[in-house]
């Protein structure tokens, strides 16, 4: 009887491959197999955390070094224009024009996404950034037919405090 025993046993172990095929065969060596698979399915989990992690890295670098890139270009623009002696309106308007899509490019990059998150959302990933409509505002002034610029208000702005400054917001 024994003999059968072990017979069927080493037949359920040929067949199915495995040395445990109930928790009775060897509860030492279960245990350790379920402890095994669990740091299998740690490991996995972890490179597909690396893997996602490299990714997110890679498309933020890129979205700051874009945004390096727009805020150098702002930077030489309002140096040009604050060195010029040409203070023609067409002139200071083709820069507060730029300025405004070089504004408009920021918020599309500090709005960048990977996969459903924003990289730049801090703990709100589900949230963008900001657009146009509701983070700012862009008020072009003149005084006396002259044109200033174009000054930017988070969170809908002061005019109030153009027009103290004598400036009329357009």
């Amino acid at each position: 009887n024994r003999t059968r025993g072990n017979l069927v046993k080493n037949q359920e172990q040929g067949t199915s491959g495995k040395r445990i095929s109930r928790p009775s065969d060897d509860p030492a060596g279960l245990v350790r197999s379920l402890d095994l698979k669990q740091q299998l399915a740690q490991n996995k989990q972890l490179q597909t955390n690396v893997v996602s992690t490299n990714a997110i890295m890679k498309i933020s670098e890129n979205a700051l070094g874009d945004l390096s890139d727009v805020l150098a270009r702002a930077k030489e623009l309002a140096v040009s224009m604050s060195n010029t002696t040409n203070q023609e309106k067409s002139v200071l308007q083709s820069a507060s024009a730029e300025v405004e899509q070089l504004f408009s490019r920021a918020l599309q990059i500090g709005n960048t996404r990977v996969g459903d998150r924003y990289i730049f959302g801090g703990y709100q990933t589900l949230n963008a950034v900001g657009t146009p409509a509701h983070l700012s505002r862009l008020v072009r002034t003149e005084q006396n037919g002259k044109f200033y610029g174009t000054y930017f208000f988070v969170d809908g702005g002061n005019e109030e405090f153009l027009r103290r400054s004598g400036l009329n917001p357009t």
